[in-house]
């Protein structure tokens, strides 16, 4: 039948343009590769290379430019990543995904990784604040200017780029991120924690008794830690909530751990990070 045929074409014609119409769409999201493009922000001209490996090389008249520079180039190619690893550290996740991922929100909020983030940032030599700052100023220029459309993940999920307020990227962000990544790779934090607490009461000798390292390996430490840690002022807040040095009574132990955790004193994780949060 004519009619049957003539449905078959045009839906087959559809079915193309559409498929045509998403090539056009994804293509435009790659970033830009080749030519010039102006920036507002740099003070000197940067030169961008990708290698046959795809690794980004920047030269750079100065480091406040080649911060600038990696910010916008991570922009440029991670734009969502970056918009979903920002709604994971501010506990923003839930605006998006809804009740999925409302519990990751309680405990980011809980642990406040943003409040120690900016009392980290507030903290660091000016040199290194610029660093950040600069950073960030590359993310916000690709956003103000995009050369190229937002990932499909915007699209679909119908998020805006940094939210209701517009901050795609604070500089207390980096910050925030180094803390998520040691939180990544300390997966054994609340042993580390416990062996905080228990470390108040018993010597090193016996703490590596009651929490032994793996199998065939020495103890990590033979030096008195709880000295270390009174020195260091890590029991500091625990003794004030307690209102006793050492204690030794289990009501004691749990204080030791909030108050280190709320201080930001308590380690979350002794390895070195293995991998980069934006990097490669």
């Amino acid at each position: 039948m004519a009619w049957v045929r003539n449905a078959i074409v045009a839906l087959v014609a559809l079915a193309l343009l559409a498929g045509a119409a998403l090539a056009v769409y994804v293509q435009r999201t790659f970033p830009a590769m080749d030519g010039r493009i102006q920036v507002e922000g740099l003070r000197e001209g940067v030169r961008v290379q990708r290698d046959a490996a795809d690794v980004t090389h920047i030269q750079a008249q100065s480091p406040q430019d080649a911060w600038f520079a990696m910010g916008y180039v991570h922009a440029q190619e991670r734009s969502w990543q970056l918009e979903f690893n920002r709604r994971v550290m501010h506990g923003e996740l839930s605006e998006v995904f809804g009740p999925a991922t409302l519990e990751t929100d309680k405990l980011m909020r809980a642990l406040d990784i943003m409040g120690s983030a900016r009392r980290q940032y507030a903290g660091l030599p000016a040199y290194a604040r610029e660093a950040l700052q600069a950073y960030s100023r590359g993310i916000h220029a690709f956003h103000a200017r995009r050369p190229q459309v937002l990932p499909p993940e915007f699209v679909v999920l119908g998020v805006k780029p940094g939210g209701a307020s517009g901050a795609v990227w604070e500089p207390e962000d980096s910050v925030a991120w180094a803390l998520m990544m040691a939180l990544d790779l300390g997966g054994n934090w609340g042993n580390e924690f416990a062996r905080l607490s228990v470390a108040r009461t018993l010597d090193t000798e016996r703490l590596w008794q009651l929490m032994p390292p793996y199998p065939g390996e020495p103890p990590a430490a033979s030096a008195d830690l709880a000295a270390l840690y009174r020195q260091l002022g890590v029991y500091r807040d625990a003794i004030a909530a307690t209102g006793a040095e050492g204690g030794g009574g289990s009501a004691s132990k749990p204080a030791s751990v909030a108050a280190s955790a709320r201080a930001g004193r308590a380690s979350v994780a002794p390895d070195q990070p293995r991998h980069a949060g934006l990097g490669g």
